[in-house]
């Protein structure tokens, strides 16, 4: 009935919407939206993964695959995914999707902590 894709993007996307109220006033709709996207490349390099290809095999595939926004993305989530071998993929995903958010979080501080440097 449902593949394990669609299990995975649907948890993805209940655990970010279903962060703390602290956490939606910090995160807006776009970086939600953009985490969840970055969760999708978890789940597929986890599906690879688990096919037996080769990271470094999976990482130019995926490179070529997505645009270049995305595939800056790539490099990190895959590190992780390789590294949590033994944790489920569900649990990845949240490790990922969190890994997101708390880059965009530091990427929308750097302006602010750049201004107060001048």
């Amino acid at each position: 009935m449902f593949n394990l894709h669609s299990i995975l993007a649907a948890f993805a996307i209940v655990s970010v919407a279903i962060q703390p109220v602290v956490a939606s006033e910090t995160f807006n709709e776009k970086e939600m939206a953009a985490c969840a996207t970055v969760g999708k490349i978890a789940i597929k390099i986890s599906k690879l993964q688990a096919q037996g290809l080769k990271r470094k095999f999976i990482e130019a595939g995926l490179k070529e695959e997505l645009d270049e926004s995305l595939s800056l993305w790539v490099k990190p989530i895959s590190r992780l995914v390789f590294s949590r071998q033994e944790q489920s993929p569900e649990k990845v995903v949240k490790k990922v999707i969190g890994y997101c958010l708390h880059t965009m979080k530091m990427h929308k501080k750097m302006p602010k902590m750049a201004s107060i440097n001048t």
